[in-house]
C-alpha cells in the first residue's frame, strides 16, 4: 500500500508540471534583465557584421590598388623594385629607376655639365643613355619636358657623333644634328635629339641593363 501512495505521489506531480505552464515559463528569458542581455546580443552581432564587412571593404580596395599599380606597369615609380616579365626571366630595377625593354632608367633632376652628369651616371653603375631607335626615344620623352643629356657627343665641329658605349651615331634612323660648337654633347627634348655645348648645365637620363633573375 505504501508503494502505491508513493506512485500516485509521483504521478500526480508530473502531470501538474505538465500542466502548469508557469513553471516552463521559470526556464524562458523572460524579464527585464532578460530583454536587456538580447539587446545586448543584438548590439554585438551587429556591430560584428559592420566589423566584417568594413574589412571585406578594405580587403578590396587593397586588391583594387595593387591591381592599378601592376596596371601602370613600368611607367611610375615606386618605394620597391620594379620587375617586367621577359619570357621565363624577371627583370628588376632598383628603386626609384624605371624599366622598359630589359632596361632601367634614372632622370635625374639635378643639372650638371655632360661630364658631370656621366660620371654621377657611372657612380649607379650605369652610363648616359644610348638610344637604340625611336621607340625607346620616345619613352624617355614621354617622361620628361625638359632637355636632357644623353650618352652622345662629338668633340670636333663637323666630326662624328658617337655614342658612350663606342657605337656611331646613325644619321639615317635619326634625324642629322648640329655640330657648331667645338665640344657638342647631345642631349633629348619633344622626341627630338639636340645638340648643345657640353658645359651648359643640364638635366641627365642613366641607363643600365637590368638584373636578370628566375620567378620563384
Amino acid at each position: 500500500m505504501a508503494l502505491d501512495v508513493v506512485y500516485a505521489e509521483i504521478t500526480i506531480r508530473g502531470a501538474a508540471s505538465r500542466n502548469n505552464p508557469q513553471k516552463h515559463a521559470a526556464w524562458r528569458c523572460a524579464g527585464p534583465q532578460c530583454r536587456r542581455w538580447h539587446r545586448h546580443a543584438l548590439c554585438i552581432s551587429g556591430m560584428l557584421h559592420i566589423i566584417a564587412v568594413l574589412s571585406f571593404i578594405g580587403v578590396g580596395s587593397w586588391v583594387f590598388q595593387v591591381k592599378q599599380q601592376k596596371s601602370a606597369g613600368t611607367g611610375s615609380r615606386s618605394a620597391c623594385e620594379l620587375e617586367e616579365s621577359s619570357g621565363s626571366n624577371v627583370a628588376l630595377c632598383p628603386a626609384d629607376w624605371l624599366i622598359y625593354r630589359g632596361k632601367c632608367y634614372y632622370f635625374q633632376e639635378h643639372p650638371n655639365t655632360w661630364s658631370q652628369s656621366n660620371d654621377y651616371c657611372n657612380t649607379m653603375d650605369s652610363h648616359l643613355a644610348v638610344i637604340q631607335d625611336k621607340d625607346e626615344l620616345e619613352f624617355i620623352a614621354n617622361h620628361s619636358q625638359e632637355s636632357r643629356w644623353i650618352g652622345l657627343f662629338n668633340t670636333t665641329p663637323g666630326g662624328r657623333w658617337t655614342w658612350v658605349d663606342g657605337s656611331t651615331y646613325n644619321e639615317h634612323k635619326f634625324s642629322p644634328l648640329n655640330t657648331s660648337q667645338v665640344e657638342s654633347c647631345g642631349a633629348v627634348k619633344s622626341s627630338k635629339f639636340t645638340s648643345d655645348s657640353c658645359q651648359s648645365s643640364l638635366v641627365c637620363v642613366c641607363k643600365k641593363d637590368a638584373n636578370k633573375t628566375k620567378p620563384l
